[in-house]
């Protein structure tokens, strides 16, 4: 089924135009965009994504190598298998060792810019921007923030879409829900989209695992409210431990909005919403 907010990951955009109900102004949304964009570069800079997938083939292909060198020796014995495949058990190690030495560096160098002062100072100043944009788009001041999955897609140069998943699917998104005129808004800084009440036709809940990148929520995920809800992965992916899909038809043809399954308390609140057990 096809979700109703994508995050195109070439334009740095949510798709979907006909969702949406009003826009910031142009100014607002350069100036988020560049504090967006200076956040995103401070964290290229202190773990490159790249080196992630790198880590992980070097680890794997010096598995590939120790497994073999383990089968001919419970095969024909170690000193045999030895003798005759030393190399495999050396390089094994090797790469191993330096492709899980590269991912657990990483993951560090992720955390500690994560906690830098720096970025909180940067993540501040992106926030403030925000809350600025959604007041000029008249979002009440009563609107609950609360997390939502959307899926990622890429678009070619050539105009060709094409969905988008690394070790992660779906980009863990901070939106603003309030109601109004019979209708669900969900807002945030590229603008607010309208939900009709009476388009909702069902709630759906998945208890499996699903991964995603980032977390709004304050605090980390092991203390407070939010303790055993999701997980970290070395990568930085998280994994949120269930989820609610909200099915609507738009123009005859159905569609969801997806929440990590921590929000069913802001889910609940709202009106045409009966989530299952």
């Amino acid at each position: 089924m096809k979700n109703a907010f994508i995050f195109d990951i070439r334009s740095g955009e949510a798709t979907e135009n006909k969702f949406f109900v009003n826009r910031p102004s142009a100014q607002s949304k350069s100036k988020i965009d560049g504090a967006q964009n200076e956040i995103l570069g401070f964290k290229k800079r202190a773990a490159p994504a790249w080196i992630y997938p790198v880590a992980w083939v070097i680890f794997g292909i010096g598995f590939v190598f120790l497994e073999s060198f383990t089968d001919e020796a419970i095969d024909s014995g170690f000193y045999s298998a030895y003798s005759l495949f030393h190399y495999f058990f050396y390089i094994g190690i090797v790469l191993s060792v330096l492709g899980v030495g590269l991912i657990i560096i990483m993951t560090v160098r992720l955390r500690r810019a994560d906690s830098d002062p720096v970025l909180a100072e940067m993540l501040k100043r992106a926030d403030g921007l925000t809350l600025k944009a959604l007041e000029e788009m008249g979002v009440p001041e009563t609107a609950k923030k609360i997390d939502v999955l959307m899926p990622m897609q890429r678009t070619t140069k050539s105009g060709i879409i094409k969905p988008y998943a690394a070790y992660f699917k779906y980009i863990n998104c901070a939106m603003w829900v309030y109601e109004g005129n019979g209708s669900l808004y969900f807002a945030d800084s590229d603008g607010v989209r309208a939900i009709p009440h009476g388009r909702i036709t069902s709630v759906v809940k998945t208890d499996k695992k699903v991964a995603c990148f980032g977390w709004n929520k304050e605090g980390g995920i092991k203390h407070g409210e939010y303790s055993g809800s999701a997980k970290r992965a070395p990568t930085g992916v998280y994994k949120i431990k269930g989820y609610y899909s909200i099915v609507f038809n738009a123009d005859d043809e159905p569609r969801e909005i997806i929440f990590p399954a921590y929000e069913r308390d802001i889910l609940e609140a709202l009106h045409g919403i009966t989530l299952p057990g």
